[in-house]
């Protein structure tokens, strides 16, 4: 049986692609995600804390009651 040129080169380059696919896996899997950076609690002054809940708070509530 006679392999044709082109069908010679579809089956290197299957091969060739295969091989990259079998050494690239395990080394993409052995990257590990970075540590989540830690979160930093926020201290509100009492002051901040009334504008918050006297200013912020009811235009936020009013832009939930009226969608747009």
């Amino acid at each position: 049986m006679r392999i044709s040129t082109w069908n010679r080169r579809i089956a290197i380059t299957g091969s060739c692609a295969a091989l990259v696919m079998a050494i690239g896996a395990p080394i993409a899997s052995a990257q590990q995600a970075p540590a989540p950076t830690p979160v930093a609690p926020i201290t509100l002054s009492p002051e901040e804390s009334a504008q918050v809940c006297n200013e912020m708070v009811p235009k936020l509530q009013q832009r939930t009651d009226h969608p747009v």
